[in-house]
């Protein structure tokens, strides 16, 4: 089974249809309400991280990041959502939410700020965050199916799992895809979002 085709990805993307929908639905309903929040609870009307940019001496803004640091600390966040299927997903969950809910109230707080410092490498990197939850998500249907041949005793373990290969292949495949869209959000925001910022405010 060779995942590195056209047509294979084209069967994930139809196979996982629903948890790939279902994902991107919970990261923008999380947002939606994070930036109502941002906007009236927080202050948007301010323009406030803007406004402290601006206003910070010789606009301290470190133009550099370290593309590696924030590739590695993205990649263990998106891992370990992953792996959260292996406790139904909840912990999976809660963990998009949050990552959603912030985004949208550093949306809602300055939508300028957003643009310029979020969006350029935050198109790439937040929408990673949709492919590590579908993860999460088989990860759980696949312990389930494991949990359900261990109680009926029908079939071993190894059985279900060679049974169950594609789920185990996408898996693998949205570890790939999260690495490669990581990878570009790295560098965009290691080189490219600083100098923006500074540039903009």
């Amino acid at each position: 089974m060779n995942i590195f085709t056209l047509s294979y990805l084209k069967e994930f993307f139809e196979r996982n249809k629903t948890l790939l929908l279902i994902s991107l639905g919970i990261f923008i309903a999380s947002l939606i309400v994070g930036a109502i929040y941002g906007y009236f609870m927080v202050g948007g009307k301010t323009g406030l991280l803007s406004a402290i940019i601006s206003s910070a001496p010789n606009k301290t803004v470190n133009p550099n990041y370290d593309p590696v640091e924030l590739f590695i600390h993205n990649f263990t966040v998106d891992i370990l959502i992953i792996l959260g299927g292996l406790v139904l997903s909840i912990f999976s969950v809660f963990s998009a939410i949050l990552n959603g809910f912030s985004i949208g109230t550093s949306l809602g707080m300055d939508v300028p700020f957003f643009v310029v410092g979020v969006m350029p490498h935050g198109i790439i990197e937040y929408a990673a965050t949709i492919f590590p939850l579908t993860g999460a998500f088989i990860l759980t249907k696949l312990e389930i199916i494991v949990f359900k041949a261990f109680i009926n005793k029908n079939q071993s373990v190894k059985e279900v799992l060679k049974d169950n290969k594609v789920k185990i292949t996408d898996i693998i495949l949205i570890i790939i895809i999260d690495i490669v869209l990581l990878a570009i959000a790295a560098i965009i925001e290691g080189f490219i979002t600083g100098r923006l910022l500074l540039a903009a405010f």
